[in-house]
């Protein structure tokens, strides 16, 4: 079995937690796993070029800097070259890949492919329509077209299926990810909602819906409790072992946790000039408030960190510690899907901010919330005082609040053993 994609090395938390859950998951089948690199989502590969690789590709890097370079690749381009093979054409990314074979990581990428006879494809956070595709997700799709063309069997799970909140949807990128998901042998989307779009969209009536991997983890994360460090010292990563960090977190105590989100991390300024101000109202808790980045998208966080005096958990730290800060928390405020997955399983009650998709307000469905509400990305003073009040509320409910959400992470956790099932149930079928 092929798996794809291994983000294990990405700092995000939802890409190194989940491909780990995902994996397994997925072992539970009992076969032999190929792990293929999540750097394929993330690295361009020019194709057609008349000079190899090696050449090539630094020349056209640098095609801004020197005129010559500029001259080179448009020389280049008159003849069909191309800085990528990946296009928002599925098909057409397929063909730029069997078209290029020469090309070492393409040739790579096609031999993982050829030598399984299935391939599962985690989706993840990737297929939102976004205006200008992300490229894990044009990934995604020219996979799936490579492995049915090659004749395997084919599984697109653990994904959202979401409109951008931000851009809208762009019905181009919707209608190749549906006519592509309609060559897989099951898809299973993370949660309802997403389901419904798709076949609002007309996809196939057979889709699933199976709870995020992450779930999955809910048993090692519910009693953590006693994994923390009652001294914060303890957990500071390497590469961050600096002044700022030390003497500031302590875990024997209540605290709250205040994350960035998706859509915030768009506009990282006025993320953080947001953030200082809702970190001001926050205090008015009386409880630490602790900053919480889970993700690249999130460095302003540093900012605000070094601008308010609140302690920060570096980004950096084991994934499981991080679940562990989480799930202990009184309380989370989020604009984050996985990390609010990994408070649930303690029962951490989350005041949710938006995303650049629904997966906030469909989280809370998921969780048994009885008024799903989502505050603005990067909330407005105006807002501060409705999220006080949802702070506060939440808070009162003490532990039949943490108890409800922890009985409904569990019973999503149970209901994600079903992706083995579906793989392996559909795998037999197919022979």
């Amino acid at each position: 079995m092929l798996l794809a994609w291994d983000t294990i090395d990405r700092l995000n938390w939802g890409a190194r937690g989940a491909h780990v859950a995902t994996h397994q998951l997925v072992s539970a089948t009992g076969q032999d796993i190929e792990r293929i690199s999540g750097e394929y989502q993330r690295q361009s590969h020019p194709i057609n070029f008349s000079l190899p690789e090696q050449i090539s590709k630094p020349i056209w890097k640098r095609r801004n800097q020197y005129g010559w370079a500029l001259a080179y690749t448009q020389l280049e381009s008159v003849f069909g070259a191309q800085a990528d093979y990946l296009d928002i054409r599925p098909e057409t990314s397929r063909q730029n890949i069997l078209d290029n074979l020469d090309r070492a990581p393409i040739r790579r990428l096609y031999d993982a492919v050829r030598r399984h006879d299935t391939v599962v494809v985690d989706g993840n956070g990737d297929m939102i329509f976004k205006e200008t595709p992300k490229r894990n997700l044009l990934a995604d799709l020219a996979l799936i077209e490579l492995a049915h063309h090659l004749g395997k069997n084919i599984y697109y799970v653990n994904s959202i299926f979401a409109d951008s909140s931000v851009t809208g949807r762009n019905e181009t990128l919707a209608r190749h990810c549906v006519d592509t998901l309609r060559k897989c042998d099951a898809v299973a989307f993370r949660d309802p909602q997403s389901r419904e779009l798709y076949l609002e969209l007309g996809g196939r009536e057979d889709a699933r819906c199976v709870p995020d991997s992450l779930f999955h983890w809910t048993d090692k994360l519910q009693n953590s409790r006693q994994h923390l460090p009652e001294n914060g010292d303890f957990l500071i990563p390497y590469t961050q072992e600096r002044d700022t960090y030390f003497g500031t977190l302590r875990f024997e105590e209540e605290y709250v946790c205040l994350t960035g989100g998706s859509r915030a991390a768009f506009t990282q300024q006025k993320a953080s000039d947001g953030y200082c101000r809702l970190v001001e109202r926050l205090q008015e808790l009386d409880l630490p408030v602790y900053l919480v980045p889970t993700g690249a998208g999130d460095r302003f966080m540093y900012d605000v960190a070094e601008e308010t005096g609140v302690p920060i958990v570096p980004a950096e730290v084991p994934i499981l510690m991080g679940g562990a800060i989480l799930a202990n928390a009184r309380l989370f405020v989020t604009g984050r899907y996985h990390p609010s997955i990994m408070a649930a399983a303690g029962g951490t009650p989350c005041v949710f901010l938006g995303a650049d998709s629904h997966k906030t307000r469909s989280l809370q469905r998921m969780l048994g919330y009885d008024e799903p509400s989502v505050f603005s990305a990067i909330p407005s003073p105006e807002e501060h005082g409705d999220i006080l009040d949802r702070c506060r509320e939440l808070l009162a409910g003490g532990s039949a609040i943490r108890d409800r959400i922890q009985r409904e992470a569990q019973a999503r956790a149970e209901e994600t053993e079903e992706l083995a099932t579906l793989i392996h149930g559909t795998d037999d079928q197919s022979r």
